[in-house]
């Protein structure tokens, strides 16, 4: 280990790995008093916040629309909270369907607001009219857990796992009595990677609440979150570093210490928030007695999320509409992922269909067409790294791009001509780019039948190493927004946080 350069005060918390939970952690820490140090192994920080650029277009990555951004709730209150708020550009969602699904021929809108959510598909389905409402109202009861109400009270999680415990596919099962009703609520599995004998009703539950009570998409494309939270980070005295990646966390006497970096820097700290997967953040680890190697071995055997196959299609100026809702298209009903003891994953084969706000015009420049993909796919291609993985890579991808865009051609005819550019991504490049273990989207699959064995605690067996990131508890912006401050409140109380977050 690098030794300290002797006139380096080490930092209150360095915090490694610059996506939304990372984000969250850095502003929130920094607005308290807290010297802070963000630390990206990436040129661009935001990890799936981040955008590129082609064509002169911002072009999204991760982001396709955010829940409860509405006014009072807690996603908007969260982002006011960390001052990014007023830099950011929302458009509302349509609230006469934020979801379109397209399933046997037929059209199904989810529209926002409880009362709407009733009344629509008490009109698909008028005979189930009561089970509609018996899942509407669990849906509410369970999404009220994050909320400005329960941060008042000083409570940012309340400790009951008991919706944790479900499943989200059987309680689906045992409410709504007709097939396809059930499929079609449980058509947004797709967007977490949902797996039918595991996924905790908990995290379908947040995902549908939050949606339901306000959904949003950002303007002109995601990166500019990261870059307002950034903004805030440096004016409130925090430090930022990208383009240093984190060779090693460093242990004393029972304590992290800080890290050393591929220069060979050493970077002191008194506390480190690491938001990177689990399995990652202790391969970084020094060796310590504190860190039972079973309990690493248990780390490596949890199961991962399946990865995603996106296409983004840069469209000819003009030529293809902005579509204010996200479209499912379902070419059988398949909802939920399934693995059949001893065999290959079964996965949904339908596209989610979304496309890109831009504040002064009325047609979009990017559709993202997204699938979810299994890593066995990507096997052959498994030593290799961006840029060299050879022909047949490219043809593999060619083959689903293809495939993709015939599909997403019968629901939206004339989709082909306006395509300008073709870019994608495959769980390889998840893999690469933020060090998700076999490029799982969504992090560590939480386990509604063993719940104690794949949640993954904030805390560590060493005092001031911390956990954060989608791993934990829930994913997507909401999911990690709400894990940071979990995290944070390990350092300065939760009560005092989130009543502090709810007052402001």
């Amino acid at each position: 280990m690098t030794a300290p350069h002797p006139v380096l005060q080490p930092y209150d918390v360095l915090i490694i790995g610059s996506g939304m939970s990372g984000m969250v952690c850095a502003a929130t820490l920094s607005r308290e008093g807290m010297n802070v140090c963000l630390i990206e192994k990436n040129p661009v920080f935001g990890g799936c916040l981040q955008s590129f650029r082609r064509h002169g277009v911002q072009i999204d990555t991760g982001v396709h629309y955010v829940g409860a951004l509405g006014e009072g709730q807690i996603m908007r209150q969260i982002l006011h909270y960390n001052k990014v708020l007023p830099h950011l550009h929302l458009r509302q969602m349509d609230q006469n369907g934020f979801e379109t699904l397209h399933m046997e021929g037929k059209t199904y809108l989810h529209p926002m607001g409880y009362e709407r959510q009733q009344e629509t598909f008490s009109q698909y389905f008028p005979q189930h009219k009561d089970e509609i409402r018996r899942l509407l109202d669990t849906l509410h009861t369970i999404g009220n857990k994050l909320s400005l109400e329960n941060f008042r009270q000083g409570i940012i999680d309340d400790n009951d796992r008991t919706y944790m415990q479900l499943s989200a596919a059987g309680f689906l099962e045992q409410t709504i009595s007709d097939p396809l009703l059930r499929d079609i609520y449980s058509s947004s599995a797709t967007i977490i990677a949902g797996e039918h004998d595991s996924t905790p009703l908990y995290h379908y539950a947040m995902v549908r609440h939050s949606n339901i009570i306000g959904a949003y998409r950002f303007e002109d494309g995601s990166q500019h979150i990261a870059n307002a939270y950034l903004q805030t980070i440096q004016s409130q005295g925090g430090t930022t570093l990208s383009n240093t990646p984190v060779t090693s966390i460093c242990v004393s006497n029972g304590l992290v210490t800080g890290v050393e970096t591929s220069s060979g820097e050493f970077l002191p700290a008194r506390n480190i928030i690491s938001t990177l997967h689990p399995v990652e953040t202790f391969r970084l680890l020094e060796q310590t007695p504190l860190v039972r190697k079973a309990y690493l071995t248990r780390l490596k055997s949890l199961q991962n999320s399946s990865g995603l196959f996106s296409l983004y299609l840069l469209m000819k100026p003009n030529s293809f509409p902005y579509l204010n809702t996200v479209h499912f298209l379902f070419e059988d009903r398949k909802t939920w992922i399934r693995r059949p003891t001893g065999k290959t994953p079964e996965l949904p084969t339908s596209l989610m269909l979304s496309t890109q706000a831009h504040h002064d015009s009325p047609y979009t420049r990017l559709v993202c067409l997204m699938k979810l993909m299994d890593y066995s796919e990507l096997l052959p291609w498994e030593q290799t790294i961006v840029e060299h993985r050879g022909e047949s890579y490219l043809e593999f991808k060619h083959l689903h791009q293809e495939q993709m865009i015939n599909q997403a051609e019968n629901y939206f005819p004339g989709l082909k001509k306006s395509i300008q550019a073709v870019y994608t991504s495959t769980p390889l490049t998840y893999r690469d780019y933020i060090a998700s273990p076999q490029g799982g989207a969504f992090g560590i699959n939480t386990d509604s039948r063993f719940l104690l064995g794949t949640l993954i605690s904030p805390r560590t067996r060493i005092p001031n190493l911390f956990l954060s990131g989608q791993s934990l508890s829930l994913s997507g912006i909401l999911g990690t927004s709400v894990t940071a401050l979990l995290t944070c409140s390990n350092l300065i109380g939760e009560k005092y946080l989130a009543q502090k977050i709810a007052n402001e």
